[in-house]
């Protein structure tokens, strides 16, 4: 980090901002008529925790990958207003997977983005593979992308979303409202400030 500038904050965008979770459960009603709820998506294999069939997710997906999906999604309550504030310290950049079976996904969210945030909007990485993007942060809900990221950026901090799905994961800090999030990311700001 360059002294007195921001850490960069690399934000997860499905989980901590968008309800991906809603999307794929809507689309999942949609194209089977099985209605299963957010609680039940206890765990990454979606199939396994849901109780779901290869042809039922991928008529799921199927309806997921239609265009203008990724721009309808919902934001997480308070989502919005927090990333806002956290942009305030941090250098925020979006770092976010695409969805390879839908053609307008990386443009819908690019739009998504803008429409909630902005400029701020426009910072955004689609890859899947996060840890090619350096930051002192990382914010995702997938303990995986934490684990690689931290493996290329040992110095960097990961910091893991609070979702149903990683409850069973304990070696990351864990953060589950944008409050935490901005104090924990003020205080450790502070401590590199005294620092250097």
């Amino acid at each position: 980090m360059k002294e007195h500038s921001l850490p960069r904050l690399l934000m997860d965008v499905d989980g901590p901002i968008a309800n991906f979770q809603k999307l794929y459960l809507d689309s999942l009603l949609e194209a089977t008529g099985i209605k299963k709820t957010e609680k039940e998506w206890d765990e990454w294999d979606t199939m396994k925790c849901l109780g779901l069939t290869v042809e039922q997710d991928k008529a799921a997906y199927a309806i997921v990958s239609l265009p203008h999906r990724a721009f309808n999604m919902s934001v997480h309550p308070g989502a919005q207003k927090g990333v806002l504030k956290i942009s305030t310290i941090t250098d925020l950049y979006f770092v976010t997977s695409p969805l390879d079976t839908s053609p307008t996904w990386q443009y819908d969210r690019n739009q998504w983005l803008r429409h909630l945030f902005g400029e701020l909007g426009r910072k955004v990485a689609h890859t899947a593979d996060k840890h090619i993007c350096s930051g002192e942060y990382l914010v995702d809900d997938k303990p995986s992308n934490l684990e690689k990221w931290s493996a290329e950026y040992p110095n960097s901090t990961p910091i893991l979303w609070d979702m149903p799905h990683n409850e069973s994961t304990t070696e990351f800090t864990r953060v589950s409202s944008y409050d935490e999030l901005y104090k924990l990311i003020a205080d450790e700001n502070l401590k590199r400030y005294n620092q250097g």
